[in-house]
């Protein structure tokens, strides 16, 4: 049996911290020991890891460039003697591969990548240090094919060690989900309050579907971040709601453990983002039995394609509204197809038991490898 350290910025409610704990939990039912270590102190999915005995270790980080955090680390590797480390997102990859480059004991790190890199919008300071970070780790893992084709084209020479790995969906029990739509079509957005969702497109869209007379609501559910851009952003869609007076239409709701039951309660996922990794809730939703509505771009086409869902043109306003009215007109019988399709995907390509597998067998390869070197 291995010893895993997971390592990531906090335990917040993102994605990228959903995924982490899913794999503590699926690393450690597999009989290994697992440590998950943050810096921050959000503590959404806290919870989850205590109820089944995964050790936290927290060292806050008490300066912007974190050499607290790397230091605490570097102890880690050593006293702890890892037989691998695991780290999600871009500052955590570095602090990974940073701590083994200071450290006696060196096991390998996977590094993951959990959404889109905008390489048009990194300097090349960034791009230098994403470089650094990609040649110090052991391995690299992204959740989406899109992300691995774009850093083959432009660095071919990490061919030879990344990996695709979908994200995982562990839900207790099958949901229950509306098996009618009747007015108010209820929608769903599910995500961060920022640009990256493309919340003002969201609602100019749902402003074309009241004018076509079709009668909704949309919960949006995520978390306030008080980021000055994404406050802006906020006043913004605020903004916007009211000056299309789309109030009465419009809900918010902060982020709830019990994801299940919101779901439950919709009939469309709606998603407008122009960058993402694969977002867990189109994971979610599909295995839930929810329609999902896409912007047609990055990973989006290969989740819901071969009618499983429906895919809208960022590029032309009004599609998104098309898409949803065009559900409204399907028969029963044509929805539940649909909805089953979806289903069945989502619990063939994201089952926790082959995400874990996945990262089971990538520790296997590492550390047999690391094994063999040691010994010539």
């Amino acid at each position: 049996m291995k010893k895993v350290l997971l390592v990531i910025d906090n335990l917040g409610s993102g994605g990228a911290q959903n995924q982490l704990t899913l794999l503590a939990k699926g690393l450690q039912k597999s009989g290994h020991t697992v440590h998950v270590f943050t810096y921050f102190g959000q503590d959404f999915f806290k919870k989850r890891l205590e109820e089944s005995n995964i050790k936290l270790i927290y060292q806050p980080k008490k300066t912007k460039l974190g050499l607290g955090v790397i230091k605490a680390l570097k102890t880690l590797y050593q006293t702890e003697k890892y037989d691998t480390i695991i780290s999600f997102l871009d500052t955590p990859n570095f602090y990974a591969v940073a701590a083994k480059k200071l450290s006696r004991h060196k096991p390998p790190v996977i590094i993951s990548y959990r959404s889109m890199t905008d390489f048009g919008t990194l300097s090349l300071w960034s791009l230098w240090l994403k470089k650094w970070v990609n040649r110090q780790a052991d391995w690299i893992v992204s959740n989406s094919y899109h992300e691995q084709e774009r850093w083959w084209q432009k660095f071919p020479w990490l061919k030879y060690k990344w990996s695709v790995i979908y994200n995982a969906v562990s839900f207790k029990r099958s949901i229950e989900y509306r098996t009618s739509v009747k007015p108010p079509i209820r929608l769903l957005v599910v995500g961060s309050i920022s640009s990256y969702k493309n919340g003002l497109r969201v609602i100019e869209e749902l402003k074309i579907l009241r004018e076509r007379g079709i009668d909704f609501i949309l919960n949006w559910v995520g978390a306030q971040q008080n980021s000055k851009e994404r406050l802006n952003y906020r006043r913004r869609m605020e903004n916007l709601i009211d000056e299309n007076d789309l109030r009465r239409n419009w809900q918010w709701t902060e982020p709830k453990a019990d994801i299940q039951a919101i779901y439950a309660r919709h009939d469309v996922l709606v998603l407008a983002s122009e960058i993402e990794g694969l977002p867990n809730v189109v994971c979610e939703a599909m295995y839930s039995g929810l329609i999902c509505v896409l912007s047609n771009t990055l990973e989006h086409p290969k989740l819901i394609g071969h009618d499983r869902g429906f895919l809208f043109d960022l590029d032309r306003m009004g599609s998104m509204a098309e898409s949803i009215q065009r559900i409204l007109v399907l028969s029963q019988e044509e929805r539940e197809r649909i909805k089953e399709n979806a289903m069945q995907y989502a619990k063939r390509e994201f089952s926790l038991e082959k995400f874990t597998e996945s990262y089971l067998e990538l520790i296997d390869k590492l550390t047999s490898s690391d094994t063999d070197s040691s010994k010539r």
